[in-house]
Formats: structure tokens, sequence, C-alpha cells
């Protein structure tokens, strides 16, 4: 199915739950949250920082230039290969994975202004697909009076949908689900101005 067919789907589930709530829903893709430049040079540098040590352990009587000279082949070798796309994001922790992709997330929120609407009822879906991670970020208005508990709960979820390539099944899903809670908690209000995007936001 194509992007533009999942795009339009998105779009009018949002359109549909928000015609019956006071809250304002932002969906968004990011292909990947950081470049993680940092990462080859990070490996680079510690295979040349311990080479010495094998160096003087296995080959004592060899010089300390030949040494130095293959910690500087060492690092731009590991350099070189480390920048592989593939291998650099196999060698890059989850953790740091989430984290950055949940820095991204809130920068997002706070760049598109999400935390501007009048009444503080913003939700924003968020997935970064090369970190495999999903987050629901909600302005103040909805956190007094929706359990963080249920937003884990329908991430986890939809996180389970994104690892297995199902995109668009995972956000119409989640989007339903926090519809059902959020309509009966913030119900729509007659003046209410639809201020963010309804489209699915791809970055």
């Amino acid at each position: 199915m194509s992007n533009s067919i999942m795009q339009e789907k998105i779009k009018l589930k949002i359109e549909e739950v928000e015609k019956k709530s006071s809250c304002e829903f932002v969906a968004m893709v990011a292909q990947k949250s950081d470049d993680y430049i940092y990462i080859p040079i990070m490996y680079a540098a510690l295979f040349a920082l311990v080479y010495p040590i094998v160096h003087f352990t296995f080959f004592p009587d060899i010089s300390s230039q030949y040494m130095y000279h293959t910690q500087l082949l060492l690092f731009a070798v590991v350099l070189i290969v480390v920048q592989n796309s593939y291998l650099k994001s196999l060698l890059i922790p989850r953790a740091v994975k989430h984290k950055r992709a949940s820095h991204y997330a809130h920068e997002q929120f706070i760049t598109r202004g999400l935390h501007k609407t009048s009444n503080k009822q913003a939700v924003l879906f968020f997935v970064s697909m090369k970190e495999k991670y999903v987050e629901i970020i909600v302005d103040s208005g909805v956190s007094e009076k929706i359990d963080n508990d249920f937003l884990e709960d329908v991430v986890d979820q939809f996180t389970q949908k994104v690892k297995k390539g199902d995109l668009e099944e995972g956000y119409l899903e989640a989007i339903d689900r926090c519809a059902n809670k959020l309509i009966e908690t913030f119900p729509a209000i007659k003046e209410k101005t639809n201020t963010l995007p309804d489209d699915l936001i791809v970055v």
C-alpha cells in the first residue's frame, strides 16, 4: 500500500476524532532521529587507545614508532568500517537510540508549536523508523487527566506493530484507542479552532 493512501487514512482518522474532542492530534513519522556521526569516531578512538596495551603485551620488542603508526592506521580503518550504516546501527546501544529518538520527539513537539494551543490539549504521536521507537507526548491539559500507564500501554502495542512493519495499522489503532479515552474526557467544544495540521508529517 502506498504512503499516500496511508497518509490519507491517518488524516481522515484525525479529522474524525477532532470533531468529537477538544484535543488536537498530530501524527509524525521520522525516518531517523539522529545521524549518530560520533559513533564511528568513538569506536575508532576506542580501538586506537586500546591497541598500545595489546602492542606492549604481545609485541614488546617492536618500536613505539611502529605502534604509533599502527594506531593511526587502526583508527582510520575502524572509522571507515563503522561508517557503514548497517554496522553502525548494530553498534549503537538501544538505550542510546531511544534516548535520541525521545529527545527528537520532544524537540519536534516544541518546534511545531504543539505547546502553544490555548487549552493545552495537544497530542503528538511520534514514530522514528530507524530506531523502531514510538512515543505519545501530551501537553499539560491532557496529562492532568489521563493516566500515563494508559499511554504507555498504547505505545507498547503501537511499537510492536512498528517492529512488524505495520505502521499504518499501528497508527490507526493507537489513534482509535486514545480517541475513545480522550473523547470521553475532553468532549468537543463549539468554539474550538484547529491550529495544528491533520496531515501525517514525514521528516
